[in-house]
């Protein structure tokens, strides 16, 4: 049976960046009737520090009412109705601006938020652009646009935006982040780990330029989560841990990462805690393949075979081309002497990726279980093709060969098998047998002194089978 962990790879998957958003604050209006707009725009700039985002739209509202025509109380308008879901009056609000100030590039800035929350990114890079033209030291136009040029494949083009960022802003927390994701996704873990540790230097709860008040970003728990994910992949587990601790600190609610600690504990051996985390990630309302796959993991572990069949079966009706799940759930039929929903299993997981070798290796093997000899040649053969260190292959394959009576062929595969594995108790057993065969009893009784000593329950399963030795040769 082959397993394997996925939660990390369907995290890495679903990695998201952040977005920042602008309100200019303008704090000079001269006039005499302009006077009550400018209270207001200070009293709506409060409120929305203060969080009072309704309050803070009704206060740019009357300020309009006193003066139709600043461009910029329009725009920082039109960021608080984008926040609240109004995109149509977001709009709205930002063309206006622009028609009132064709120079204004916070309003093209927050223009090009709006397109890239509708997904319409060659738009959102004609913006952000166009922000930048006219503001070159707009960092966070250049964190942004990154985004989006990454969102359409140009990670190159996304990677120069977020370095121009910190050039010009050393100190914003998102560029850090955002090139920490962008290093995490292919594979640069040293460099994503440095970035998020700046990243978690730099991004305080608010942070005031001299032009821009910027959105707090209430993700210091997603950035102790990703640096943990490094941390893990690096085996540095201890750190790992400290790290979700922190995120967990920052986001109790934060479903994600009980599940990495869940794995966390899973590669330290302590299953029951591991187990624990991820039934408290499931109960938290995040139903994840990943989730449902890695409970089933720690529970075949644990021999609760029809607890691990329940998770495997969410995780493929969660996401149907889940291979791994399909593979797992189809050992378990295996081993329950369920060969047709076995078959059917494996049968899924080849149709999804048809140069899987372990669902070809299982799948050959229960093929041997149900003597079609020539079906399961054929899957051991490319299973072996695919992947040459895989052991298991050669100990099916051997199988194939002891079944057909191809004594020697048997034999070199059982010795293959233990190159790969010298501690695999199947290929131990096996060879075993074969000694005990052909008079090498002295050589047999090591490697089943080995495989029972690896795995107790061989101590059966060998007797069984010498014991059918016994009953042909009796014959």
């Amino acid at each position: 049976m082959n397993l394997k962990k996925t939660y990390l790879r369907q995290q890495r998957e679903k990695a998201g960046f952040f977005v920042l958003l602008l309100c200019t604050l303008v704090w000079n209006i001269a006039g005499q009737s302009l006077q009550s707009a400018n209270d207001y725009v200070r009293r709506a700039s409060t409120r929305f520090t203060q969080g009072d985002i309704e309050g803070a739209i009704q206060d740019y509202s009357v300020a309009l009412r006193y003066n139709p025509h600043k461009a910029v109380t329009y725009s920082n308008r039109g960021n608080l109705r984008q926040i609240t879901g109004d995109l149509d009056g977001a709009l709205e609000d930002y063309e206006t601006a622009i028609r009132l100030d064709s120079q204004l590039a916070v309003a093209y800035y927050n223009r090009g938020n709006l397109w890239f929350i509708k997904e319409d990114l060659d738009k959102a890079v004609t913006d952000y652009s166009r922000a930048i033209e006219l503001s070159p030291e707009m960092a966070e136009a250049y964190v942004n646009r990154g985004n989006a040029r990454i969102a359409t494949d140009k990670p190159a083009a996304g990677l120069s935006d977020y370095n121009k960022a910190i050039k010009i802003n050393s100190k914003l927390g998102a560029a850090y982040y955002n090139r920490g994701i962008l290093h995490y996704k292919s594979g640069q873990i040293d460099a994503a780990q440095q970035d998020f540790r700046q990243a978690l230097k730099k991004t305080d709860k608010v942070i005031q330029e001299s032009r821009y008040l910027i959105k707090p970003n209430p993700q210091i728990a997603t950035i102790y989560l990703y640096l943990s994910y490094t941390l893990y992949e690096q085996q540095k587990y201890e750190q790992a841990l400290e790290a979700i601790s922190q995120a967990l600190t920052a986001d109790p609610k934060l479903a994600s990462a009980y599940g990495v600690r869940g794995n966390i504990y899973s590669s330290l051996g302590k299953l029951e805690q591991a187990l624990n985390d991820y039934n408290q990630a499931l109960t938290s309302g995040t139903k994840l393949a990943g989730l449902y796959f890695n409970r089933g993991m720690i529970r075949m572990q644990q021999n609760d075979r029809q607890g691990a069949l329940d998770d495997y079966t969410n995780a493929v009706a969660i996401d149907p081309g889940f291979v791994e799940a399909w593979n797992n759930r189809g050992s378990i039929h295996q081993q329950e002497n369920k060969l047709k929903q076995a078959l059917s299993d494996f049968d899924q997981a080849l149709k999804i990726k048809p140069d899987y070798p372990f669902s070809l290796c299982n799948r050959g093997y229960t093929r041997v279980l149900l003597q079609d000899y020539s079906g399961a040649l054929q899957d051991l053969n490319y299973a072996i093709a695919l992947d040459s260190q895989l052991a298991d292959a050669y100990i099916n394959r051997g199988s194939v060969y002891w079944s057909q009576q191809k004594w020697e062929a048997a034999l070199q595969d059982f010795n293959q098998a233990l190159k790969l594995d010298k501690d695999n108790p199947f290929a131990l057993s096996n060879r075993g047998l074969y000694c005990w065969k052909f008079g090498q009893k002295d050589l047999a009784e090591k490697d089943f002194s080995r495989a029972i000593a690896l795995h107790p329950e061989m101590e059966n399963i060998i007797k069984n089978r010498l014991s059918t030795i016994h009953t042909i040769a009796a014959k």
